[in-house]
């Protein structure tokens, strides 16, 4: 995929977050912060060297910065399903904008 096709699918898969994020009254924290989560939530179902082929990193940086502590807060695990069970398919949207 070339850096500009890529750069407008994460605008607009950035762009469908947030809009449902603030429909539920949260703020968009950031790509990192979604790959942190990715990260941790392969970890609970996974070993190390899965999460780490998952996220395309070594084991040592993986665990140094995307996996965090297995313990989620129970408002935030609900308030991350609820944002992302109603996030829009963007790829429907985006094949018509490239093709």
């Amino acid at each position: 995929m070339k850096s500009s096709t890529r750069s407008a699918y994460c605008a607009m898969l950035a762009a469908s977050i947030r809009r449902r994020l603030r429909e539920l009254g949260l703020a968009w924290p950031g790509w990192y912060s979604l790959r942190r989560f990715h990260g941790t939530a392969v970890r609970a179902e996974a070993d190390l060297e899965t999460t780490a082929k998952a996220l395309g990193n070594s084991l040592e940086v993986a665990d140094r910065h995307y996996v965090k502590p297995a313990e989620v807060l129970p408002d935030v695990r609900k308030a991350v399903n609820d944002a992302v069970s109603g996030l829009t398919d963007v790829q429907p949207l985006f094949n018509e904008r490239v093709n």
